[in-house]
């Protein structure tokens, strides 16, 4: 049995057993596949809260990718600075000298990188991206997507535009990846990339996937979970991918070092409260957020209230629910929708793919601010 911990929660590394994406995984299966055939494919928007595995997803990918199809994983905040940086993310040796073959060090591109032409419209790198892409497939993977500001709205929609186009005509993949409102913010943005694009949620793990998530690693490296400790983890970490990790890793450095040879009862016993102030902590930053902004906290009290036990609402239901807490003149100015778009931002709640329902964003943070806005409320 190896002595290093397979668990790496908050990285965006790849988990040692990447459970309950089998869905989405052949998705992009088939999706690398017809580009390795040269067919065009639509684009992807993959979203969900933060600490579901976006950036996990995005890494599996990349790797994924291999040797057929070419990968360029960024940022929206590295990428979309300007034209000029976007053309540095597509081309990375875009300096002339580098593009004619003559063998220039990359220490010595970028150290003159001021002698690059510049680039100043989006729609002047079609033609060499599609020539690009009709010499090798690419994919373009783009992480915090929803990072879309007034500032960088024109050129986020140009560049939608242009990867559509170019999709159109040659083998690439453009993947955007945000967190829970990044489907109504690409809508804000006025492309119709949105509307052609293959949607995929990236939320909270089922309880079968969540004990995998634990006990498949713990087995590739000689050990076993007693079922009672595993159900231990599914309850208290309920299916939320970081927690599932962070369970992973303490639970390793636990009964690795003893040399044990089964994770047991008595071992999750001993770093539950451990992992109980943990998420105390993680939760109670997320609380400072929404109540930072007006109105927020007390609507998500009330679509707390509103969810009670189950998993999903209507979204009228919410929007009711957030109704009720507001004074006349706020009711008058609509201003229960623009808390409800909020709390998605906040990863509160959040809207899967194929459902015209309401989720939970992360299901116990959601007990937690109800709890501690009425205690509050009461004090």
């Amino acid at each position: 049995m190896t002595k290093v911990n397979p668990f790496t929660p908050g990285y965006g590394l790849t988990p040692p057993y990447l459970a309950g994406r089998e869905e989405q995984q052949a998705v992009f299966r088939q999706q690398l596949a017809a580009m390795a055939a040269g067919k065009p494919v639509n684009g992807m928007v993959m979203y969900g809260p933060r600490g579901t595995g976006k950036t996990v997803m995005l890494n599996w990918l990349r790797e994924e990718c291999g040797g057929r199809v070419r990968s360029l994983h960024t940022t929206l905040s590295q990428a979309l600075q300007s034209a000029d940086d976007l053309a540095d993310t597509l081309f990375p040796s875009r300096w002339a000298f580098a593009e004619a073959g003559l063998g220039i060090g990359g220490w010595l591109q970028a150290s003159m990188k001021f002698f690059r032409p510049k680039v100043s419209k989006v729609a002047s790198l079609q033609p060499r991206l599609i020539a690009a892409c009709k010499k090798k497939p690419l994919v373009l993977l783009v992480d915090e997507a929803h990072v879309i500001t007034d500032d960088n709205k024109g050129l986020y929609r140009d560049f939608l535009q242009m990867c559509q186009t170019v999709a159109g005509q040659v083998p690439f993949l453009l993947v955007l990846a945000g967190t829970s409102g990044l489907r109504d913010q690409l809508r804000g943005v006025h492309a119709t990339f949105i509307e052609r694009a293959t949607l995929l949620g990236i939320g909270c793990l089922g309880d079968t996937a969540a004990a995998e998530a634990i006990a498949r690693p713990l087995k590739e490296h000689g050990m076993g979970a007693d079922g009672g400790a595993l159900a231990t983890i599914v309850k208290e970490s309920q299916g939320y991918p970081f927690f599932l990790q962070q369970w992973g890793e303490a639970l390793w450095n636990k009964a690795a070092p003893q040399g044990s040879r089964q994770v047991s009862p008595a071992d999750t016993k001993s770093v539950l409260p451990a992992m109980q102030a943990t998420r105390t902590d993680f939760y109670g930053n997320r609380y400072k957020e929404l109540s930072r902004e007006g109105s927020l906290l007390a609507a998500a009290s009330a679509v707390a209230k509103a969810f009670g036990k189950s998993d999903a609402i209507e979204a009228d239901q919410a929007l009711a629910a957030i109704q009720q807490t507001l004074a006349p003149a706020e009711k008058k100015a609509n201003q229960a929708q623009t808390l409800y778009n909020t709390l998605i931002r906040h990863d509160f709640v959040w809207e899967p793919p194929k459902s015209d329902r309401l989720a939970r964003g992360i299901p116990s943070f959601m007990d937690y601010t109800q709890a501690r806005h009425q205690k509050a409320t009461l004090d």
